[in-house]
Parts: C-alpha cells; structure tokens; sequence
C-alpha cells in the first residue's frame, strides 16, 4: 500500500513522481487489483426475490410449453394463441405480472415493489431469438 499511497500522494499534490515511484507503483498496482477482486467475489450475489423467480418461472414454463406452429406462424399457449412478436411480448408480459402480483408483498394496500415484466420477458426471450426471427421475420 506504501507504494499506493506514495503515488496517491504525488496526484493529490499536483506533483510529478520520480521514476521510483512509478516503478513501485506499476508493481503495486496488479497486486491491489487482485486484491480487490478477491475481496469482492466473497461477497455472494444478491439472491432473486421470490416474487422475481416466480414472475421469470411462470414466463419460462410458457415458453417452454408452447407449440410452434410454422404453417401458420403462430404460437400457441395454454391460454392464447400469437401471431406477432408485440402479441408474444405482451402475453408474456402480463403471465410475468400476474405471477409477480401473487407474491409481491403489499404494505397498506400499496404493491412493496414493482413488477419489471420487460426485463423478465426479454430475458426469457434470448434462447428463443434466433427462431423468433425467423417466425416473425416480416415485423
């Protein structure tokens, strides 16, 4: 850290640093990095809420679940029939709330978080990008 410091010190001074300084810098500096990293990858991921996982998990069953019908260009669920690529989004869309909503804690009446129903069907789209295009590919 003296090496740190030392240069630290130089910058905040507005002053030049001799070439010593640079040098025991250059070699500090890989190692803090390191170090810094290491600390950091101790501290685990923020786990998913459960509202978030049941939200991306009812999307996903969807998916999964749905039949691709290639002479018709649609795809069907269990509850509605698609067409185009803005109809796909906005049924899954609303699968992800509804599912988000069962769970969400209120607190007064009022929803405690927001359901980010985009990101969880954009998300579960990726796998599926290449064939939705092709599927949709005059939108």
């Amino acid at each position: 850290m003296d090496a740190i410091e030392t240069m630290r010190n130089c910058v905040a001074h507005n002053r030049r640093p001799n070439k010593r300084t640079i040098e025991n810098y250059d070699n500090a500096r890989p190692l803090l990095d390191n170090m810094l990293e290491d600390y950091l990858a101790r501290w685990s991921p923020v786990e998913e809420m459960i509202w978030d996982r049941d939200a991306r998990k009812a999307v996903e069953y969807e998916l999964v679940n749905a039949e691709w019908d290639d002479a018709s260009m649609s795809i069907t669920f269990q509850k509605e029939i698609v067409k185009s690529r803005e109809e796909l989004e906005d049924y899954l869309s609303g699968i992800a709330k509804d599912a988000f909503y069962e769970t969400v804690p209120r607190e007064d009446g009022e929803w405690v978080f927001e359901c980010d129903e985009f990101s969880i069907v954009e998300s579960a789209l990726l796998p599926y990008e290449e064939r939705l295009a092709e599927f949709f590919e005059d939108e």
